[in-house]
């Protein structure tokens, strides 16, 4: 599922890094690729004889981002052909199928909740490039005056 915001001036790469935080505070393993406008998250939870991956895609500008949130696509296949795999014997893949579609449930709209929550903890934590450029023309202009302050 994909949620979309716009307008909150958010610095993605810390949002990215709190959403690495919010997998490893569940175990998950994780790591990070990030480029100028999308940031890449794996998260794999290794448990007994299963293997859960989450993908989590952050793109956009600060003021106009989508983060896509895709895990579990093999069990929802699954789910699908529920009665023809019962019917042949596949109720015990079923079941676990299952289970793992509503484990990603779970985690997805935890994951809904507290992006909601640092998104409005991190509204306007972007600069934009027009204030650091601002600013650095000042400092420019500054060395400058006090430059021909001493040659004087």
């Amino acid at each position: 599922m994909k949620c979309q915001w716009t307008g909150k001036k958010v610095d993605l790469q810390s949002l990215a890094k709190e959403a690495e935080h919010f997998f490893r505070q569940r175990k998950f393993n994780t790591g990070l690729d990030e480029s100028t406008d999308l940031k890449v998250l794996r998260a794999v939870l290794r448990e007994e004889d299963q293997v859960k991956t989450v993908i989590l895609k952050i793109s956009g500008s600060p003021d106009d981002f989508v983060v896509d949130f895709s895990a579990g696509e093999h069990s929802r296949s699954l789910l699908k052909f529920g009665s023809l795999l019962s019917l042949f014997g596949g109720g015990a893949l079923l079941l676990k199928s299952h289970k793992e579609v509503e484990f990603y449930q779970e985690l997805e709209q935890e994951l809904w909740n507290y992006l909601d929550e640092v998104v409005a903890r991190f509204t306007g934590s972007a600069k934009s490039s027009f204030s650091h450029s601002k600013f650095r023309i000042q400092n420019i202009i500054q060395s400058i005056s006090n430059q021909n302050e001493s040659d004087s």
